[in-house]
């Protein structure tokens, strides 16, 4: 089974999903490095995906996050954390909604916006709280839509949320 964590940027996905994948265990699997590793060695630089992002342009960039996301192995016992525009693709959604069960981490907009402050987004111009809140309420609106299990950051402790993933999937798997 492939686990998607989804989320805005910044919800903490990674971090999330690699501690998931080592309780469950499960293999991990970070989309944006697996871009980077695929970029990186078919050239001489070593960009990071900020970098690869402004240098490509959105369109390329998530034209990218398909192909990658298409190239994994859907048979595998993964933790997969997408990026947090790679739902944008209809291609994307009706992928991870076939191949596998996708966890929302629901960042409240408050908490999200202080993490953009710290680790401001490429496409977004700083102090643009319009284009911030347009970006939370459009994605979320997919988030929701995809999501068979959510996780809300505003209510229990990262530990919490871990155990609560675990136990869900394991329900999944007893009930098979």
């Amino acid at each position: 089974m492939m686990v998607f964590i989804m989320g805005l940027p910044r919800a903490g996905k990674t971090t999330f999903g690699k501690e998931l994948a080592s309780r469950l265990p499960f293999s991990f699997i970070d989309l944006d490095a697996e871009i980077l590793r695929r970029v990186n060695s078919s050239a001489e630089t070593c960009l990071t995906i900020k970098e690869l992002y402004l240098k490509v342009g959105e369109r390329a960039f998530r034209q990218m996050e398909e192909e990658t996301l298409s190239c994994l192995d859907f048979s595998e016992e993964a933790v997969v954390s997408l990026g947090g525009g790679a739902l944008i693709s209809k291609i994307n959604r009706e992928l991870v909604k076939r191949c596998g069960r996708c966890i929302y981490l629901k960042i409240p907009e408050t908490a999200w916006v202080a993490r953009l402050q710290e680790n401001p987004l490429v496409f977004v111009k700083e102090g643009c709280s319009e284009a911030v809140s347009a970006l939370c309420k459009d994605r979320r609106c997919v988030f929701e839509e995809l999501a068979d299990f959510t996780i809300d950051w505003g209510s229990v402790s990262f530990d919490e949320a871990v155990i609560q993933a675990v136990c869900w999937l394991q329900s999944l798997t007893v009930s098979k």
